[in-house]
């Protein structure tokens, strides 16, 4: 829902959107944003301050029968009235359940009384213990402790703390030098933290470990961009010379993964050959333990993608037959994810080439009805980014624009000018034009 505060910091009134229910199936979306301390946090227009909203919220995960509800002791509701509240949101979500998917834990939900023991249930669903958050706990504050030590107190920390500095530890530090560059006037703190990488990555076991698989990797892209795309002979040069790695094999094989098919795992295959041949048995081992990864990878992507294509038929077959669309698709919308809209354009194309005019059209309209839907639940820039960018007649989006108050207008200049960035090497040319084209609108 949308609500008005006032900024902290300069007191600028705006809106902003308050989530109070999260349904990991139907919503996947707003679990990450919670797990990642992003869920109704509003940001000013006007000077940026991050504000942490406290709100009442109700989450639902049916796939580990949780249903559990959070109201903020700040809030100071009386029980009456926090009754009432928990009786609204649970009806939403009871409502919303097909008599099918409907269990008895959804009578009852459970009342979570902090934070902390909340955000520990939603964990869990992820196989995150508290032990594992509590870790997690005291690299953040090692690493606090870090940011403002002296060379000898630093010194003396990470030799008392090398049981913390893991390869957590080294993403944890690399994500708050990424979030700093993002904010400007912090160029003190980016020298002090890059600093603090450097001495890590010559001073600790791991660190040099981790440098060293940087390195690879760098030299790896290198290689790959220089040569036009990855070809096979470069693949498997890395991922046989980096055998012995298995981080640094894990990363290679991640960065390339849609290299990973049939034709690779057969020529890996010959280098085995060569290496019996050769009478290097050791080496032959290790190209082997790198095919057998290989093809394990390459069966659970062929797994994953004729599940996910059997689903997205499934969806697709059933948000067509409902006799309630727009129900049906927010019933549905954690289905809904990048493969299904693949599958989706795909069937419209198909349609469209069979010259089948009603499954076109009824496919367009389940195609319209999800961007609605996706619409609702984003925030206001980027809805109106949205509908700027659906608009083609170019006096329609100058009135749109027009109705942009000048506070907003920044933000959504922000926005068109990651994504000029992002389709630098784009091959959507319309597409391009039209951002370029809202750029100028705004400017």
């Amino acid at each position: 829902m949308q609500t008005t505060i006032n900024c902290p910091r300069c007191q600028t009134p705006f809106q902003t959107e308050i989530f109070q229910i999260i349904d990991a199936q139907r919503q996947p979306q707003l679990k990450q944003m919670l797990l990642n301390g992003q869920l109704n946090v509003a940001s000013c227009p006007n000077c940026g301050t991050a504000t942490q909203l406290a709100a009442p919220m109700l989450y639902h995960d049916a796939e580990h029968s949780l249903l559990m509800v959070y109201v903020p002791m700040e809030l100071n509701l009386p029980l009456p009235d926090q009754e009432r509240l928990i009786g609204q949101l649970t009806k939403v979500i009871t409502d919303n359940t097909p008599p099918e998917q409907f269990r008895a834990y959804m009578l009852q939900p459970q009342t979570i009384i902090t934070m902390k023991t909340f955000m520990e249930k939603v964990y869990a669903t992820e196989g995150i213990t508290p032990e594992m958050l509590q870790r997690q706990q005291d690299q953040m504050n090692l690493l606090q402790d870090l940011m403002v030590a002296d060379k000898t107190t630093a010194v003396s920390l990470i030799q008392d703390n090398l049981n913390l500095i893991d390869e957590t530890f080294f993403a944890i530090l690399q994500n708050a030098i990424q979030s700093i560059q993002q904010m400007p006037g912090n160029d003190a703190q980016i020298i002090a933290l890059s600093n603090l990488q450097a001495r890590l990555f010559t001073t600790t076991e791991i660190g040099q470990k981790i440098e060293k698989r940087q390195m690879v990797l760098h030299r790896f892209r290198q290689e790959a961009e220089k040569q036009g795309g990855l070809s096979y002979e470069l693949f498997i040069r890395y991922l046989i010379n980096n055998a012995d790695d298995e981080g640094t094999l894990d990363a290679i094989i991640n960065m390339a993964q849609q290299g990973i098919n049939y034709q690779l795992i057969a020529q890996i295959a010959q280098e085995i050959d060569k290496a019996k041949e050769a009478g290097d048995t050791a080496k032959a081992a290790q190209i082997e333990t790198v095919r057998d990864k290989l093809v394990d990878i390459y069966e659970q992507m062929q797994t994953a993608s004729q599940e996910m294509l059997a689903q997205a038929k499934e969806t697709l077959d059933a948000l067509l037959q409902a006799p309630n669309k727009p129900q049906a698709i927010q019933q549905n919308m954690g289905r809904i994810d990048e493969a299904f809209l693949y599958y989706l354009t795909a069937e419209i194309e198909y349609a469209a080439e069979k010259q089948d005019v009603n499954r076109q059209l009824a496919l367009k309209e389940v195609q319209n009805l999800i961007m609605e839907e996706a619409e609702r639940n984003m925030p206001p820039p980027l809805r109106l980014l949205n509908q700027l960018l659906r608009v083609d007649d170019e006096q329609a989006q100058k009135e749109l624009v027009a109705q942009i108050p000048a506070e907003n207008r920044p933000e959504l200049a922000d926005l068109l000018g990651s994504m000029v960035s992002e389709m630098e090497n784009g091959n959507d040319p319309e597409l391009q034009a039209r951002v370029s084209q809202l750029q100028a609108l705004l400017a």
